[in-house]
Formats: C-alpha cells, sequence, structure tokens
C-alpha cells in the first residue's frame, strides 16, 4: 500500500509525516514516520521525541540518520506502533518550532494521519488472538448450601473443643485478664482524675474537694479496713489514732482533713497554692502509708538467718 504522506513547505523547509499502513488488525505493528528537509542554515529548535501518542503504543523509537540531498539536509524519526482497540483514529500533527534563515522563530506543522484498526485479516478469518470474553460462570446454589452446613459444623465442632480445653486449662485465661489495681494505684489513679477533670477552670472548687475527700477516705477504708466513708471528721481522727501510725503521718491526715472542710463547709475560695498544696497533701498520705511488699533477703542476709536458725536449733 503507498505510504500516506503529507509534507508542508515554507521555502527552506518542509515536513512530512507518514504511515506504511492506513488499515491494520488489533496488534499490528505500524512504522510512523516524520521527516524533515531544511536548509543546513536553518536550526530546529523543537524536539521530535514522542514519550507517548494517543490511541497508540509506542513499542519503539529510532532517529533517521541525517544526509544531504541536494543543498539540504533530510533528517527526522521513526516510531513503531500499535493499538489492541477498534476504531478509526487519528494521529494528530507535531508543531515543528525552528529559525529561519534571518533567525526569525517560527512553526510547522505536520498532518493529521488517519488509521482505522479492524478485528480481522484480509481474508474475512477471526484472528487467532483475539478471543471473545467469557461470560461469569455461575457457581451452582446448592454449592454454597453444602459449603455452609459443612463450614458451619466445623465452627460448631472447634467452638466445642475449645470450651472444654478451656474448661480442662483455666489458667491459660490469666494472661489475658489485665491484674487489678492494687489500693494505693487505683487512689492516684483517682487523684489524677479528678486533677484533669477541669472542675477547677470551671470554678466548680466544692465539687473538686469533695472529690479530694472521698478519694483519700476511701482509700483509707480499705487500706486499715475501717469505714472511713460513712465516719465525720472527728471519728476518722479517733480511728487513725488507734492505727499503727507514724506522728506525722497522723497530723498529715487530720491537716488534711482539716484544710478540705475550709472549702466544703465555709465559702472560702482557695487560692492556687492553696489548691497545689492540698493535693500534694493527699498523693503524700498515700505515698506514706500505702502497703509496701516484702522486699526479698539479700544473699549475705539470708546466709546469716541460716545461721542464726542453726544455732537456734543446736
Amino acid at each position: 500500500m503507498t505510504p500516506l504522506i503529507y509534507s508542508q513547505d515554507v521555502g527552506d523547509i518542509s515536513v512530512k509525516a507518514s504511515v506504511n499502513k492506513a488499515f491494520i488488525t488489533v496488534g499490528d505493528k505500524v512504522e510512523y514516520r516524520i521527516e524533515i528537509k531544511r536548509n543546513p542554515q536553518i536550526e530546529i529548535l523543537s524536539s521530535l521525541d514522542q514519550k507517548k501518542l494517543k490511541n497508540f503504543e509506542i513499542k519503539s523509537s529510532l532517529d533517521i540518520t541525517p544526509r544531504k540531498e541536494g543543498a539540504q539536509v533530510i533528517e527526522g524519526k521513526t516510531y513503531e506502533i500499535t493499538s489492541y482497540t477498534l476504531g478509526e483514529y487519528v494521529i494528530d500533527p507535531i508543531t515543528l518550532r525552528f529559525k529561519d534563515i534571518d533567525g526569525k522563530e517560527k512553526e510547522i506543522k505536520t498532518n493529521k494521519l488517519y488509521i482505522t484498526v479492524h478485528s480481522i485479516d484480509k481474508k474475512g478469518a477471526v484472528k487467532k488472538d483475539i478471543r471473545g470474553i467469557k461470560g461469569v460462570t455461575e457457581i451452582p446454589s446448592q454449592f454454597w448450601k453444602f459449603f455452609f452446613i459443612i463450614f458451619g459444623a466445623v465452627f460448631f465442632l472447634f467452638l466445642i473443643f475449645l470450651f472444654f480445653f478451656l474448661r480442662k486449662n483455666p489458667h491459660l485465661l490469666d494472661r489475658f485478664k489485665t491484674p487489678p489495681l492494687k489500693i494505693h494505684e487505683a487512689a492516684f489513679q483517682s487523684l489524677n482524675r479528678i486533677k484533669d477533670s477541669g472542675m477547677l477552670v470551671r470554678g466548680e472548687h466544692k465539687a473538686y474537694y469533695y472529690g479530694l475527700s472521698e478519694v483519700i477516705k476511701l482509700y483509707l477504708s480499705k487500706r486499715y479496713k475501717f469505714n472511713a466513708i460513712e465516719e465525720t471528721k472527728l471519728e476518722i481522727f479517733k480511728s487513725i489514732k488507734r492505727l499503727n501510725l507514724s506522728e506525722e503521718d497522723v497530723r498529715l491526715i487530720m491537716e488534711y482533713f482539716n484544710s478540705l472542710e475550709m472549702v466544703k463547709y465555709a465559702k472560702h475560695t482557695p487560692q492556687t497554692e492553696e489548691i497545689q498544696k492540698d493535693f500534694k497533701m493527699a498523693w503524700k498520705i498515700i505515698e506514706n502509708t500505702y502497703e509496701r511488699e516484702a522486699e526479698p533477703l539479700e544473699k549475705d542476709g539470708e546466709e546469716k538467718m541460716k545461721v542464726i536458725n542453726e544455732k537456734e536449733i543446736g
């Protein structure tokens, strides 16, 4: 087939675009060629590199080796292109910028090219590499019925196994349980929750001090096994004096509840320093009195205890 060629000539330069096939089948390769014929004094400013080509895929490209034809130079580029979709397509013109002999910038364009992509070859036979799209294969409903029955039965058996296994090994569940907070840890947590509640920002001083009072009362009730929650301030003072507390801790607890009552029952608005002091007292009461775990004896201590015991036995 004669190549489709179109050229634009502006005297000292001409451009022509061509393809070696105007009709192709899906996947066929086409040679797309751009050729420039110019006066050697004309400077080409544009690049012929094409990264993408609408409706076509560029397989490869090759520069045309410049050659002289009379007083002019011929150069350009060839592309090997193809298409995988049916239809009639247009290769749009390419704009080429250049400087003429007088140094003026000008433009010249290639023409449009037309390519038709068929699904059959010239003999009318369907191309072997073109296959029809298969319909969606339906899975019989009976399959799903058996699938869910089997899956349900297996899952039920697994649950029965898991139940008896955990019943026989209950200690395995302990690793998933969160250990309960100790009395002093819960009290510290409650103090922090009251501090971050925003009551002081909203001016709710009585509510804030009531919360501080309840935290320490609850702590004393659990720590020393007496009903501080239901007792008045004076009753609490009597109770703590019967406990094995240092004089410093007894004074600290009494000072704390006296300070709290000034705000809870009197028309007294505490200043920032006073609020901070009362919070620190609450913290210190817990810190000074919580039950310490027995520390293990050091190796030297164990040896000494062993010697003492042996002497007592002897």
